[in-house]
């Protein structure tokens, strides 16, 4: 490695083969992501400063690495598809960076145990085994939200699956949308077909066939053309 100088100052590095090292152009912004009180890792979290375009995903030990930040203040955002599914959104943490130095931000979430149990809390819909679907009812075009529509989801013939008359035979959930077209449907079973039916009063219900790993939850949306008047 060879360096050059200017007047006393470093104005270049090179390595052994006479290319230069490119230079540190800002700060660098590393952390772990853990759960609260085990520390365990959670590798896959998008990690990301808000307000730009930098991020990083965390790694199977949880850490992660943001470099070139210019300087400036930044929050701190956290992304992880099973807790954005349950609307669990992991509170910013606002840092400010400067020169060339490395900042360290780690960042403890909730077990996501604890968010289960807050968003499924029958004790029987806590099951692992299982899993949950959620998702938004929503008027295509404008994206507003669709209220107090039934979501049901059956398992067993398709045809025979209606969120207003379930067949016997087949076993079947049903919720309502809530006034920001949001629904949910807890302790649903895992790895097998399950069809998905909404109704819309007035227009045509529509049905698609998903499946939810254990422990998983899948995101299934709605979109209905508006009603016209």
């Amino acid at each position: 490695m060879a360096i050059h100088e200017v007047g006393g100052w470093v104005d270049e590095v090179y390595t052994r083969s006479g290319a230069p090292v490119p230079r540190v152009t800002g700060a660098t912004v590393v952390g772990r992501v853990t759960e609260q009180n085990s520390y365990r890792p959670i590798p896959g979290v998008a990690v990301e400063l808000l307000g730009s375009a930098m991020r990083s995903v965390t790694g199977e030990t949880g850490r992660y690495r943001i470099d070139d930040v210019p300087e400036g203040e930044y929050f701190v955002i956290l992304g992880d598809e099973f807790l954005d599914s349950l609307g669990y959104v992991p509170p910013p943490i606002q840092v400010r960076v400067e020169g060339h130095y490395s900042f360290e931000i780690d960042v403890a979430v909730v077990p996501r145990d604890m968010v289960w149990s807050a968003v499924c809390p029958d004790p029987d819909q806590r099951d692992y085994s299982s899993g949950i679907v959620t998702g938004l009812v929503r008027e295509a075009g404008t994206g507003m939200p669709v209220r107090r529509v039934r979501v049901g989801l059956a398992v067993g013939d398709s045809m025979a699956a209606s969120v207003h008359e379930p067949a016997a035979s087949i076993q079947t959930w049903q919720t309502v949308t809530n006034d920001a077209g949001y629904y949910r449907i807890c302790g649903v079973p895992a790895d097998v077909p399950l069809t998905a039916t909404v109704s819309v009063e007035g227009r045509a219900p529509e049905n698609t066939t998903v499946s939810v790993s254990a422990g998983g939850v899948i995101r299934l949306d709605f979109s209905f053309e508006p009603e016209r008047r």
